[in-house]
């Protein structure tokens, strides 16, 4: 049975992101049919642009090739937001957190002396100094299949706050593994270079 979700941007992508994680077949009010999604998703990947992916030294840093957004935690103003920066750093708790202090969701935590490690599935593994490799956790990406879906938060240059569902074109957001079903993967010690043009990238993973 369909779960009626709370209109509250916080709420909301809190609700769908807990829900989705523990009981994949949740299904949002809203939710489109299995034709409509199939016919958006197309269009997404056909007109979904992304700049350059270029190479970075930190092993916290990470690229979409494709379609997906991070989720990221604003805590000061209770609200989600959402990201294709990968641009990622450990805090004094060693927690992925991004430049403006928003926690990478779910939480990952890298301890001091250690190396993360990112599957282009989105599976984290951490490696001690002394070779030890333990898994760390599972990072999600998120997507919105009408751009009326997303609008750009103010003073926040490349954040994104989702449109309350229930607005026309707005549907609820889909969050999913990478690599996986039309998401894009995402790629460890790599960045979008904002400072370089748009560009059409190669066919999403699953197409």
């Amino acid at each position: 049975m369909p779960i009626k979700m709370p209109q509250s941007f916080s709420l909301l992508m809190t609700a769908i992101l807990l829900l989705s994680a523990c009981n994949p077949s949740f299904v949002p009010v809203n939710k489109p049919t299995p034709a409509q999604a199939s016919d958006m998703l197309k269009a997404l990947q056909q007109n979904h642009q992304q700049h350059p992916i270029v190479p970075s030294e930190s092993d916290t840093d990470f690229a979409i090739d494709g379609v997906g957004y991070f989720a990221v935690l604003d805590h000061r103003n209770e609200r989600l937001l959402f990201t294709r920066n990968g641009r990622f750093q450990r805090n004094a708790n060693g927690q992925l957190i991004t430049p403006e202090g928003f926690d990478l969701q779910p939480p990952i935590t890298v301890p001091e002396n250690t190396a993360l490690v990112l599957s282009e599935s989105g599976m984290i593994r951490l490696q001690s100094q002394d070779g030890a490799s333990t898994e760390a956790g599972q990072l999600n990406l998120t997507r919105f299949l009408t751009p009326e879906s997303l609008k750009a938060v103010e003073g926040l240059p490349g954040y994104f706050e989702p449109v309350p569902v229930g607005a026309p074109g707005v549907f609820a957001p889909e969050v999913g593994e990478p690599a996986q079903n039309g998401y894009g993967r995402v790629l460890n010690r790599l960045l979008e270079d904002t400072s370089q043009p748009l560009q059409a990238p190669a066919d999403a993973p699953g197409a």
